[in-house]
């Protein structure tokens, strides 16, 4: 008998108070395994842990797959083996627009069913936004929230990119001969376009219709890529409407002040993932080696993200970030492209891709015990220890796997059955528990300057 069939000090204790309720007249003691066989050799054949396992399917066809360094440390490939899909959860990505044509989200895409069926021109939905079929644009006042082809700050021009990369790293369509794979396969990407210009940025009334219309149309998850300016009184009640509703809200924690060097969110609040609303959950930046995520101009032991030991839930892989953008020079023509990203930014989606899958996955558990699993199942890093509230970088499998293998005795006798069950069940129990701000998304532009 190997240490992998050893029980612990509580099973055992667990399994000697049966045997003992069962025999009252005998003086039985079980100090380990072997005495616990003994115990029951005339009713039980054998006694071993009650694996789990999965089918032997492929992480997935896509051809860049092995440039998404990211999915091995947070155990994808394991999690998908659980589930890699979340048809039914519909995701907001408030942000700076989508490519809709982009080869590797077409079909992930959210559509108001109401303005499917409707004609042009009419409030089908009798939202006060005329023809939303696919959201709705609140930074430039219009139905398309499609990405702009903007001129940046150093003269660059280019397509907004940061939504789309951010949608794709949440749904990207997985196990087709294109691109990548999103942390979730099958998804609805709602896209909200509330961010512009040449930074990327947006303000207080456009994010609070966004964070509105995100709740009113059914998204259970909103993603948050973004920050800055004060406190908002207005956007902190927007936060708590979508938690009434029962809304996760995913933010990114941020990523420094003007020198790019994370700052302690307890000391100097970054919003709105400071904000205390009990559907927040705040994300920080890893990367390679579990190590705090850092530009490729950053020397070691420097990094951009931002952490906070009250303020910051926990992080998730923020650097080179492999996901899908628009490119192209001729501003009507956009085209399916990828690139690496860093930022907190990029973290982000990581964990809402998550969320979606675990909400598809525990349909009766509600928003905020869902938000506890996610945070009670990361795995503890000691970079991390004492900077963030749970000391611990995301791992999806145990997200959605969250208990370990339970233990099995075979041939029991029926008339005990029910006994060992309970015991069993007890102690492997499976279910788990109005002034204008700019806010800018992560690292994107910054980084493709550096580059």
């Amino acid at each position: 008998m190997n240490d992998d069939t050893l029980l612990s000090k509580e099973d055992l204790a667990e399994f000697t108070k049966i045997i003992k309720e069962a025999n009252p007249d005998k003086e039985i003691i079980i100090r380990n395994t072997p005495e616990l066989v003994a115990a029951l050799s005339e009713e039980v054949e054998l006694i071993e842990p009650n694996f789990i396992y999965y089918q032997d399917q492929q992480s997935g066809s896509d051809p860049l797959i092995g440039n998404m360094w990211f999915l091995d440390p947070i155990m994808a490939p394991s999690a998908w083996q659980v589930r890699s899909g979340s048809e039914g959860i519909v995701v907001a990505v408030i942000d700076t627009g989508l490519f809709f044509e982009h080869e590797d989200l077409v079909g992930n895409i959210w559509t108001n069913q109401l303005e499917s069926n409707g004609q042009s021109g009419d409030y089908d939905d009798s939202n006060g936004l005329e023809d939303d079929l696919h959201c709705n644009d609140f930074y430039n006042s219009d139905p398309d929230p499609s990405p702009d082809f903007v001129t940046r700050p150093n003269g660059v021009q280019e397509f907004e990119a940061h939504g789309t990369h951010v949608a794709g790293t949440i749904g990207a369509v997985g196990d087709n001969p294109t691109g990548i794979l999103g942390i979730t396969r099958k998804v609805q990407i709602m896209p909200i376009k509330a961010l512009g210009g040449p930074r990327g940025s947006g303000d207080t009334i456009n994010l609070l219709a966004a964070i509105d219309y995100a709740v009113q149309n059914g998204a259970t998850v909103i993603n948050a890529s973004w920050g800055g300016g004060g406190r908002s009184r207005a956007m902190e009640l927007a936060i708590e409407r979508a938690n009434s509703a029962g809304v996760l809200f995913v933010a990114a924690a941020g990523n420094g002040g003007a020198d790019v060097i994370g700052d302690d969110n307890d000391q100097t609040a970054h919003f709105p993932s400071s904000y205390t609303g009990e559907n927040i959950i705040a994300v920080a930046a890893t990367g390679p080696g579990d190590m705090w995520a850092r530009l490729p101009s950053q020397p070691a032991g420097v990094s951009f993200s931002n952490y906070g030991l009250v303020s910051v839930d926990l992080a998730a892989p923020g650097q080179r970030i492999l996901s899908t953008i628009p490119t192209g020079a001729n501003p009507r023509e956009p085209r399916s492209g990828y690139a690496d990203f860093n930022g907190t930014s990029m973290a982000t989606p990581i964990v809402s891709g998550t969320v979606a899958l675990m909400r598809a996955e525990f349909p009766t558990m509600n928003h905020l015990e869902i938000r506890k699993l996610l945070l009670d199942s990361v795995d503890h890093v000691p970079t991390l220890s004492g900077r963030l509230a749970t000391g611990g970088r995301l791992n999806m499998i145990r997200a959605l796997r969250p208990v370990a293998p339970t233990l099995a005795i075979a041939n029991a006798a029926v008339s005990r059955g029910s006994e060992v069950d309970e015991a069993l069940g007890r102690s492997t129990a499976e279910a788990a528990e109005n002034a204008k701000m700019s806010l800018r998304p992560g690292l994107s532009a910054f980084e493709q300057a550096q580059e």
